[in-house]
């Protein structure tokens, strides 16, 4: 495989994330308010506010839609609504993720394919069955 190609480097990221990712949503990590879930995604609101701080917008895309779509799919396979009265605390990470990236397109930093991809990416996140029959995202998105 030629080394010039410009996904390699963000597949090979998202790659080793999306397994990481999957782990924190491991049944055995459910507890009130999924708040333990929520502390194991944080140190992803970090990676991917540093990946915008050093440009790479595709990278900071790529594993915050991966969230999404792994938190969508795992709230209703593993019913994490049964887990929280009002407030599901992973929501509240993927918010302070939501409103980096804002800040950055009001800023025009983020580059318009990187925020037609995360448009889009967001588009798919709100067609899921945890948002449609659950809401959960409904604030961020």
């Amino acid at each position: 495989m030629s080394n010039d190609n410009p996904h390699r480097p963000v597949l090979i990221v998202t790659m080793s994330y999306a397994a990481d990712i999957e782990s924190i949503f491991n049944p055995r990590n459910l507890d009130e308010d999924c708040s333990y879930i929520a502390h194991l995604l944080s140190p992803y609101e970090k990676l991917i506010v540093a990946r915008m701080d050093a440009g790479d917008y595709t990278c900071a895309v790529t594993v915050f839609l991966e969230i999404l779509e792994t938190l969508t799919r795992h709230f209703v396979a593993d019913e994490h609504y049964t887990y929280f009265d009002d407030m599901y605390s992973p929501e509240y990470v993927c918010d302070g993720i939501m409103q980096a990236m804002n800040r950055r397109i009001e800023q025009g930093l983020f580059p318009i394919a990187e925020q037609a991809r995360l448009k889009a990416g967001l588009e798919q996140v709100k067609q899921s069955e945890a948002c449609q029959d659950y809401g959960v995202l409904l604030m961020i998105l």
